[in-house]
């Protein structure tokens, strides 16, 4: 079986980047690579770079342009070996895993026979994914060999190339007040009004609430999947509540206890597992929402 192999200065580039988005927004950041095949027939990732995008805590947009532009360009350089594409980015502090969002973009190079994707955490964690599209799907993470791996400092370039390519989203938050009028599942789209509605008031820090409970809700789905341990899990949440609370926000993770009950994490809502907390860094808690998290175990 073939194997896979980065060198270590593509490596460090990869994670230079990752890091260069955190320290600038505390985001996360994208971009693309090349897969060749070598004599022995083993794969080679090579030439790592970022495209213009939009990067923020949980997720990052390409340019559809630039990416477009970056596929004309590196098929004429590589066009005479066997060459596929690497899509990868980063999850800073959050733990390499694959969510919904990301196997979705794996699923956009279903078009050709094989796909490469990877993504990376600041500590150097990672998951790299090899897909098969034809004759028949398939998905297997593996092993990366990275040749001579070792510690940097991220350098200057790297900085000033992350700061030329990438922004934050246009959408800016506001001062955030509650309005309970509205509870679960109280808007026409059927989406947990708990963080409130639309309107100059209430429409606060919307995106980054509505990241968090998909981000819950994947857990909870790899919990009754077998495919997260308990201890990862709340290691994970942790993680991802520090690096808010070094950011400011105004939400936090409570993880689900453990032994899980079958009943609570099967019925429970993730939106019942996202909090919010006042200056003091406590949560607060409306009499109405805490009765009904209350029912799904969360105190």
């Amino acid at each position: 079986m073939a194997k896979c192999y980065i060198n270590n200065k593509d490596w460090k580039k990869i994670l230079n980047y990752a890091q260069a988005s955190y320290d600038k927004w505390k985001a996360e950041i994208g971009g693309m690579a090349v897969c060749y095949k070598d004599k022995e027939d083993d794969w080679i990732l090579t030439e790592p770079v970022i495209l213009k995008q939009e990067v923020d805590h949980g997720s990052t947009s390409i340019d559809k342009t630039e990416l477009a532009k970056y596929y004309t360009k590196t098929g004429m350089k590589w066009g005479k070996k066997e060459f596929r594409f690497c899509w990868w980015h980063s999850h800073h502090n959050m733990g390499a895993f694959w969510s919904k969002t990301d196997t979705d973009t794996i699923d956009e190079f279903e078009d050709g026979d094989l796909s490469f994707a990877l993504v990376v955490c600041l500590n150097g964690e990672y998951k790299f994914r090899v897909s098969m599209w034809e004759p028949f799907v398939s998905h297997q993470d593996v092993k990366l060999n990275i040749i001579g791996r070792e510690k940097s400092t991220v350098p200057k370039k790297i900085i000033e190339e992350v700061k030329k390519l990438c922004e934050q989203p246009t959408l800016k938050y506001q001062s955030y007040n509650r309005n309970y009028n509205q509870h679960y599942y109280g808007s026409s789209d059927q989406q947990t009004a708990l963080f409130g509605v639309d309107g100059p008031n209430t429409y606060i820090n919307k995106q980054e609430a509505d990241f968090l409970i998909g981000k819950q809700g994947e857990f909870q789905d790899k919990l009754i999947d077998g495919e997260l341990t308990h201890n990862r899990y709340v290691e994970m949440v942790k993680n991802m509540n520090a690096d808010l609370e070094k950011r400011g926000s105004i939400f936090r993770l409570q993880p689900f206890p453990n032994p899980i009950d079958d009943e609570v994490i099967y019925s429970a809502i993730p939106d019942a597992y996202v909090f919010e907390v006042g200056k003091d860094g406590k949560p607060i808690v409306d009499p109405e929402i805490d009765e009904w998290n209350q029912s799904f175990g969360v105190y």
